[in-house]
This record gives C-alpha cells, structure tokens and sequence, in this order.
C-alpha cells in the first residue's frame, strides 16, 4: 500500500470513531444492496445529518461532527471489511438486503453465505438485523444471530413490516405498507419486487431510527431509480425499453421478466447479454427457459453468448418465439431497429463487463 494510501486509511479509522455506534448502519446481500442505501439515505437525511458510503476506502474522510447517521454498504465477499467494520463501528443496526444464490444447498456452500453467517452473528443482543423474510436464506440467517430480528416481507403474520396490494401502473409501483396498527398507501417510480424490497428495507431502517412511517412514505414518494436498474427509457421507432443492465442475477431476471409480463406491449423482446455464475446454476438456467414457456410474455430473445443449458431447454420445450444466439452489440441493435414498431418493449439485461448498457444508448430516443 502506498504511503498516501495507508495514512489516509489510518484517519479514515480515526474519523469513524467519532460518532457512537447508534449512528452507523450496515448494508450487506447478494442483491439490492445500492438501491437499500440510496433509498434510505433519501429517508434518513429527510431527519438526519446522513452520509452514505457505497465502497471500502477513505469515505470516512467524509464525516464532520454534525454527522448523524452513516449508511455503509459492504460486500458478502469482502470478510475482511466485514470484520473491520463490525469490530471498529460496533453498528446497531445491520441489513442483509437478500441472501439468494440458486438454491439454499448450493448458497450454504458459498463464501457470501459464510460471510454473512459471520456479518449476522457479530450483532450483540441490543441490536437489529433486518432481513427480508420472503428470502428462505434469510430466514436461516435470522436463526443464526443473537441480535433482535426486523422482518420484511409479504408475510402478514411473521413480518413486522410487510407489502400488501403490490401492483404495477403506468410504469410505478404501488402497495400498501403495514406496521402494526399503522397503514400506508405509497406510490414509487421503482419496479419489480427488488424495487418494492429497497422501499420496505429503507423504511425499515427509517422506523428502527424513530420515524414516523407518515413522514417515511412522503420522503420515499420521490425516490428515483437509479441509473441502469430496471427503469423504464423511450426508445426509438415508438419502442420502449425496461433498462436494467446493471446485472444479471437470476433472480434479477426472473423479477425484470415478470414486469415485463405486467407492462402493456404489443410485442415484448428479451435481450440477454450473458449471465453472472452461470457456470453453478444449470439447474436454475433450465428453469428459466422454463418460466419463458409457461408465460408466454416474450416473442423474442437475443443473446450475446451462447448460454448453451437456458438455449438447449428452450428448444426442447419448443419455445413459441424467435432466438437468435451469440450477436454482437451491433447485430442486436440491427436487429432490433429492424423488427420493432410503435409499442413494442424490450428488456434488455446482461453482467457490466458486456456494456450493455450500450445498446441501450444506440436505441434510446435522444431529447433535445
């Protein structure tokens, strides 16, 4: 480590300490982890003097005295900034976003499963863990930790905060929040049930901060989505475009396909750029071609590679559309351009490192 590097390091710590540990919040989980913070930083600076911190580093560097409440994401593979933080922070609350990784049997064999048993477990009896009950692996966690557990979820009996009434219109979504005796109707620009559990998670936070869950949904009423994460584009020749390039989760695919199913289309095109550890889930590639068929909400899919076990399915359960396999980012705009009309949709989906998001520039309609 360079000198610059280490010193700034040494005062990132020695800034961190300044506030007690009621202040600091940690955000851990396989997905959804950005889109919690963002959302609950716009809650909490709406009361607090609040900083979010995304990455590792020097962000400490950040806090002034009059910092109130620090947001901190961290990474499920990172369990050297897992100890760090929970050692030097000693946080109150913690947050596991979602735990999901294919199934329970192949994620209790990961190192984030391992990590976030550790994350859970480091919480004393005063604090609380928040997790999302509709995550099974989440509910393992809960039984793994001595901390008080804050469930989320659409579970009306085992979830202190649950989503009732989800439903998606003109491109929001709306539901009910329930806390107690309290009920909220609230309407967000986000989408898809890893929207819906951002909004939940951010309110959760809010509550266990002493806020009113009243002044918690007027704040989230105007949050935005962020950037590459299942927003909605107008695109050219009348198209519009579901965006949501910023992964390609499995889960994130099955949520992104089953909005897309929800938005009106004349006809609906699935463009798949790759998948994220593919290589441990055949099983769970079969199954979605399978969810595909059953639907019978996309008329197209083009991939940027050959994901041979979600192609082979896909021909053998004799998938009604159209599929065309391992085009280039130039050959799927092509393709696209010349097959879509005015109210057509396309989602469009696929890990960073194969710019997807690319595509979506070349066939968004430009504003002047």
């Amino acid at each position: 480590m360079k000198p610059i590097n280490f010193l700034k390091k040494i005062l990132s710590k020695k800034a961190s300490q300044f506030l007690p540990a009621s202040a600091y919040i940690l955000i851990s989980g396989t997905v959804g982890k950005t889109l919690a913070l963002t959302a609950a930083n716009l809650v909490l600076s709406s009361k607090y003097k609040t900083l979010a911190i995304q990455t590792s580093g020097n962000s400490f560097l950040n806090i002034w005295p009059n910092t109130e409440k620090v947001l901190i994401e961290i990474s499920p593979l990172d369990r050297l900034e897992i100890e760090e933080k929970l050692n030097i922070l000693k946080p109150q609350i913690g947050v596991v976003t979602m735990a999901t990784f294919g199934s329970l049997e192949d994620f209790q064999k990961t190192e984030s499963f391992s990590n976030l048993t550790y994350f859970v477990q480091s919480f004393p009896e005063d604090a609380n863990v928040i997790l999302n009950w509709d995550d099974l692996p989440s509910r393992k966690l809960a039984e793994l930790t001595p901390a008080k557990v804050f469930f989320v979820g659409s579970d009306s009996v085992n979830c202190h905060l649950f989503a009732s009434q989800i439903k998606t219109r003109n491109g929001r979504t709306l539901l009910e929040l329930n806390y107690g005796v309290e009920r909220v109707e609230i309407e967000v620009e986000t989408l898809g049930l890893g929207g819906v559990n951002g909004v939940m998670l951010a309110c959760a936070i809010g509550l266990l901060s002493e806020m009113s869950l009243f002044t918690i949904k007027k704040t989230l009423e105007g949050f935005k989505p962020l950037e590459h994460r299942m927003k909605l584009v107008e695109g050219l020749e009348g198209l519009t475009i579901l965006d949501d390039t910023y992964d390609a989760t499995l889960i994130g695919i099955d949520d992104s396909l089953d909005i897309i199913g929800l938005l009106p289309a004349r006809h609906r095109f699935f463009i798949l750029g790759g998948l994220e550890h593919s290589d441990l889930l055949e099983q769970d590639l079969k199954r979605l071609a399978q969810k595909i068929c059953n639907d019978k909400v996309v008329d197209y899919i083009f991939t940027g590679g050959s994901i041979s076990p979600f192609i082979e399915e896909l021909e053998r359960l004799g998938f009604a559309g159209k599929v065309e396999v391992g085009l280039s980012r130039s050959q799927i705009v092509g393709r696209v351009l010349t097959l879509v009309r005015i109210g057509d949709l396309v989602l469009i989906k696929g890990p960073r490192s194969t710019k997807m998001d690319e595509i979506v520039s070349r066939i968004t309609k430009q504003t002047k």
